[in-house]
């Protein structure tokens, strides 16, 4: 008798946590999003538009196959990610069957410095805003980019364009043209004589 009573007991203690769980309202301070996105064959040239956990790594980012001594596994497999880091281009490329098994433990993960498997490879972080190229060695795939929208509500974005290349990308995730409302990118007004402040010559 005294086992059914405490499980009474605890029955209506549950069923009232509950009860006061569903009435209390839940906020978030961020907007969370996804976008799905084709990676077609070859080059590709992208942005994540989400930040997903506050690093971004490649590696967690983009839905590639789960490494197998076998491979095999769907997913983005045999492809390149290139970044710019203002002079020249770094790549990693990544091989579902690129593991310690068939590398001879050059390479544990799948990525590696180039398609021959020897050394290891350390994937970028790409962040929201950070522009990217991926070339693609397999087949279309689509990859779902999920997280927080940067800039977070209540806050601006900025970014300040130096001299020289860069590859960038918008850090909100809207679409339109560059010079739209949406980005408000301060290109300088047309004129005979020149002179006007903005983005000039580029």
């Amino acid at each position: 008798m005294r086992t059914k009573t405490l499980a009474v007991c605890a029955a209506v203690l549950a069923a009232g946590a509950l009860s006061t769980m569903a009435q209390s309202n839940v906020y978030s301070l961020n907007i969370v999003g996804y976008a799905n996105i084709p990676i077609g064959g070859g080059n590709s040239l992208l942005a994540n538009p989400f930040d997903l956990d506050g690093v971004n790594n490649a590696d967690k980012i983009l839905n590639h196959a789960a490494i197998s001594d076998a491979g095999g596994n769907p997913g983005l497999d045999q492809f390149y990610v290139n970044t710019y880091n203002g002079v020249s281009f770094t790549s990693v490329y990544f091989e579902q069957d690129f593991t310690s098994a068939n590398t001879g433990g050059a390479v544990t993960n799948g990525w590696a410095t180039d398609a021959g498997g020897g050394a290891q490879g350390i994937p970028p972080n790409l962040p929201p805003g950070k522009g990217f190229f991926i070339n693609n060695g397999g087949p279309t795939i689509t990859n779902t980019f999920v997280g927080n929208v940067v800039p977070a509500p209540g806050t601006t974005n900025s970014y300040t364009v130096g001299g020289g290349n860069q590859l960038i990308g918008s850090r909100l995730p809207v679409a339109g043209l560059i010079n739209s409302a949406a980005f408000q990118m301060p290109i300088a007004a047309l004129a005979d004589g020149g002179g006007n402040p903005g983005l000039d010559q580029f």
